[in-house]
């Protein structure tokens, strides 16, 4: 038994080593070289966590607020 690492099909399962080249899985035609739909919605995820953190900021900046400045500050008094 070889002690190369070995991936999974994410529909049926079938193990292939983890320097296979090919696209789709031997076993069942599966596209393995998809991302997820668990990595696809954490990137939208991230990226709309991105633009609300961007839109915030200018709103509290907008509004006179500078929560984030203060915080740096007082992070290097600590220090």
């Amino acid at each position: 038994m070889s002690g190369s690492q070995k991936l999974k099909c994410r529909r049926c399962g079938y193990e292939y080593p983890a320097e296979a080249t090919f696209k789709y899985c031997p076993n069942c035609g599966f596209n393995v070289t998809e991302p997820s739909d668990a990595a696809k919605d954490l990137a939208a995820m991230k990226n709309k966590v991105e633009r609300m953190s961007a839109f915030i900021e200018k709103f509290m900046e907008d509004e006179g607020y500078e929560f984030e400045e203060e915080e740096e500050e007082e992070e290097e008094e600590e220090d």
